[in-house]
């Protein structure tokens, strides 16, 4: 019997600004600007945040203790709910990348 593979599509996508090191952004929390993030991708998704199934972020410099669950802290200030599953992903150059990956793979196999 085939299996029935879910299709994925990107329905919106944000990012933070890169700033140097000190820079502008230094007084910003990673978990406070992943939060925000969160926020503004479901907004422009046009979604509920109650239909987001998981939640995926990729992180490499963990700079205080609450980015080792960067994804989880995200999810909940983004306004997800406390139910939602979220992976947080750490393969240096490659996390971004292998989140929408580890995402996808999810949504095709109906995690």
């Amino acid at each position: 019997m085939p299996v029935q593979v879910q299709e994925v599509v990107i329905v919106s996508g944000v990012r933070t600004a890169i700033g140097g090191y000190g820079g502008s952004l230094k007084s910003h929390r990673p978990s406070e600007l992943a939060g925000l993030m969160v926020a503004e991708a479901v907004r422009r998704a046009g979604i509920e945040a109650a239909s987001v199934g998981h939640c995926v972020f990729g992180n490499v410099i963990h700079s205080e203790p609450l980015d080792m669950y960067l994804s989880r802290v995200a999810a909940i200030r983004g306004g997800l709910s406390e139910q939602t599953p979220a992976l947080t992903v750490n393969r240096l150059c490659g996390s971004g990348l292998q989140a929408v990956i580890g995402a996808a793979q999810q949504i095709q196999l109906g995690l």
